[in-house]
């Protein structure tokens, strides 16, 4: 489905928010000109821990979809702090499952695990990058790049030596990174799954952002950051990303998180689908009604699967919290276990002192009963 564009964009939104303590969070999908969504992505909340992912699939949306919750399930099992080569460990096992998939699709990663320190009040940020999505991270007076693109042309040593080439800048004159998950068709020739890993450290006040490559199709980063530093919550500057790219002439899909680090008041989560109003037309000759139809059943078919989508969140968000009651219970019953054990221990040494000093008192009466007793006898012998 790259490549293929619609007469008129479809600039319905798929938007999410989340919010805890630390963490203010929103995410938003734009399909465009694209005849298809292709992204995907994800941002869970767990208390002082985050995780953030964004997908940007190509030659359809397969490999995106199956992706997300797979390098998910791995990288949520691992301890903190992550070891190099349990990150990598994960995305070679999603990429092996990845490769089970009956597609040619593809798609870029660039994921964002986030852990709070209490003891520097510090944020620990480890970041793992697949393709040309990216992250940045905004502070008060500059911005970081939390991520380098993967480039035909900057890892043509290593393509050639596997034996693929480079032609305009593309991978077998086919696609425009060198890294990614499925192209199974072009892992014999240089395509990897590897990540490059990067570690930061970040404070309340930052701001976290992650984006696919159609956010900077006609923008830089510089420009990325100057349009999120005029929005205060992370909602409007998702808003603001996508509109600015949008105007600047973006013809793929876009997809955007935003995560403002800080003290927040509330514990919440929502999810938004937008429509775009549509407006009669003529595209080049086209009746309005038949190109109408055509983008109403597109419309329709998108916002079934944000419905769906939407119904599966909801359930994901009851789980963590049926997960958490449930933690918390078994903390609870363990507390039970270990106050029962410690009053059981207490009740049996108040028991045996208790024995013991009933045993002293029957030995003292039948001491004394004797002592008498002799001096009975002691008294009739006189």
């Amino acid at each position: 489905m790259s490549g293929i564009y619609l007469w008129t964009p479809l600039t319905s939104k798929w938007t999410e928010t989340h919010e805890n303590e630390l963490y203010q969070v929103a995410c938003i999908e734009m399909q465009g000109h694209r005849a298809g969504m292709e992204d995907a992505h994800q941002a869970v909340l767990m208390g002082n821990k985050a995780y953030f992912a964004v997908f940007d699939g190509h030659c359809g949306s397969e490999v995106a979809e199956a992706v997300a919750p797979k390098i998910y399930e791995l990288l949520s099992k691992l301890e903190y702090p992550y070891k190099d080569s349990d990150l990598l460990k994960a995305c070679e096992t999603a990429s092996n499952e990845i490769n089970k998939l009956k597609t040619d699709a593809g798609s870029t990663a660039v994921i964002v695990l986030v852990n709070y320190d209490e003891k520097s009040k510090q944020y620990m940020i480890d970041t793992l990058n697949i393709g040309d999505s990216r992250a940045l991270l905004i502070q008060s007076t500059k911005f970081i790049d939390l991520t380098e693109d993967h480039k035909p042309d900057k890892e043509e040593a290593r393509i050639k030596a596997a034996g693929g080439y480079v032609w305009a800048n593309r991978l077998q004159g086919n696609l425009s990174v060198s890294r990614s998950f499925g192209d199974k068709y072009l892992q014999p020739f240089g395509l990897i799954s590897v990540p490059d890993i990067k570690r930061s450290v970040a404070v309340k006040g930052d701001t976290l952002l992650l984006f696919c490559d159609g956010i900077v199709e006609r923008m830089d980063n510089t420009a990325v950051c100057k349009f999120a530093r005029l929005e205060k919550t992370a909602l409007d500057t998702c808003k603001r990303l996508v509109h600015e790219s949008f105007q600047a002439g973006s013809l793929d899909n876009m997809s955007v998180i935003c995560v403002k680090l800080g003290d927040f008041s509330c514990r919440k989560s929502d999810i938004e689908f937008i429509p775009r109003v549509i407006e009669p037309t003529t595209f080049n000759g086209i009746g309005f009604e038949e190109a109408n139809d055509k983008f109403m059943k597109r419309h329709e078919l998108e916002a079934t699967k944000y419905q769906l989508r939407e119904a599966e969140h909801k359930l994901a968000v009851m789980s963590r919290e049926f997960e958490a009651i449930k933690e918390d219970l078994e903390e609870a019953e363990e507390d039970l276990k270990e106050a029962t054990e410690g009053y059981n221990k207490i009740a049996d040494g108040i028991e045996k002192r208790l024995e013991a000093k009933a045993e002293t008192k029957l030995r003292k009466r039948r001491l004394d009963r004797t002592m008498e007793k002799r001096e009975f006898k002691r008294s009739k012998l006189e």
